[in-house]
């Protein structure tokens, strides 16, 4: 897909998910299982989606040399199926987990051989289980959920709460600490002391209140280095 319409459509959908290649490369099979597994889902009920209400890419960043994986998803419902997002977070979780709760089928036997003889009670060969276990096995990650996923993004990281920020702007003095400007002269942000790309968090101590003037003109700079260089 190229790159500025894949632009358009991210930012355009209710759900925007970013991470670093290296640290969701693991995930990354299991995620597009996921998106093709909810685009046939909603095709084999006659409610067809494309790449229009969910997607994902590489991203390259030339100034970083780094690259990052995005996916959007639509906030759309269709029908008395539900949202596509809901849909994509289940397949997700079977993905990862190996089993179907929506069908009521159970997680399978930690080991191979009890899958086996779980297969045989079921009526299937022992062929079958062995595919399907070796298909299991290649998707199995430590990360279950996508909301635990969706946690490691750098967009989710990035975002301050409504009360944590309050915390921010009031142990600073509602003043930028670069200029000393107030909030009465111009409007005050709360960003992050060390860019969450570079290792940042989304705690009290890593965050720091700065004027509107100040946090555009700092950029993608790390504000302990820029006070440091006073």
């Amino acid at each position: 897909m190229d790159y500025e319409i894949f632009k358009k459509l991210y930012l355009n959908a209710e759900h925007q998910y970013i991470w670093k290649e290296d640290i969701i490369n693991t995930y990354i099979p299991v995620i597009e299982r996921a998106i093709n597994e909810t685009i046939t889902w909603f095709d084999s009920a006659d409610q067809k989606i494309s790449s229009t209400d969910i997607g994902s890419a590489i991203i390259a960043s030339e100034k970083h040399q780094e690259k990052y994986y995005a996916i959007y998803v639509k906030r759309r419902i269709t029908g008395n199926i539900g949202s596509i997002f809901s849909i994509f977070k289940e397949n997700y979780n079977i993905a990862a987990k190996g089993y179907d709760s929506r069908l009521g089928i159970p997680i399978p036997p930690a080991e191979l051989d009890e899958f086996i003889a779980f297969f045989e009670r079921l009526g299937k060969s022992k062929s079958d289980a062995e595919t399907l276990w070796n298909n299991i096995q290649s998707y199995k990650r430590k990360i279950f959920t996508f909301r635990t996923l969706a946690n490691k993004s750098i967009n989710r990281q990035r975002r301050v709460p409504p009360k944590l920020r309050m915390k921010v702007l009031s142990r600073d003095g509602f003043r930028c600490v670069f200029c000393g400007c107030t909030g009465e002269k111009t409007s005050l942000h709360v960003d992050h002391i060390k860019p969450v790309a570079k290792g940042g968090s989304s705690k009290l101590d890593f965050l720091a209140t700065l004027c509107e003037e100040c946090n555009l003109g700092k950029g993608t700079q790390d504000i302990e280095n820029i006070l440091g260089g006073k």
